[in-house]
């Protein structure tokens, strides 16, 4: 399971290294070293790597952002274990709090093939 990780994260890098390398040039390998260097000093994934624009800031910035690791610190440390469903699952957060929202929702994976086709037949473009 972690060799499937690993492979994982490090095909995302390749990608992120080719987006990066294609928008901005650079070499590849040293682009691939920043990548690993974020994750293993601010706990970026490639893609807060990429989204973040880590490949053209200083280290003095990189360290002030919420990366992955940082994410993940934080919801331990502030998740009480028996509401994480409740922030994962979307839909399960607005049934809960569906009086504090304000607003309405529709749980898609509810409905039949023929109320998607009508719901898609009355918000679609023309």
């Amino acid at each position: 399971m972690i060799v499937n990780k690993i492979k994982a994260v490090f095909k995302q890098a390749m990608k992120v290294t080719d987006k990066v390398c294609a928008e901005n040039g650079g070499n590849r390998w040293i682009v691939m070293m920043d990548i690993m260097l974020a994750s293993l000093r601010y706990g970026a994934s490639p893609n807060n790597y990429y989204y973040f624009g880590f490949y053209k800031m200083p280290a003095k910035k990189r360290k002030t952002y919420v990366t992955h690791r940082v994410s993940n610190q934080l919801i331990q440390k502030f998740n009480h274990p028996e509401y994480i469903s409740c922030f994962e699952k979307k839909e399960v957060f607005n049934d809960r709090f569906n009086d504090l929202i304000k607003r309405s929702y529709l749980d898609l994976k509810s409905y039949t093939e023929d109320e998607f086709d009508a719901f898609y037949d009355a918000v679609k473009e023309d």
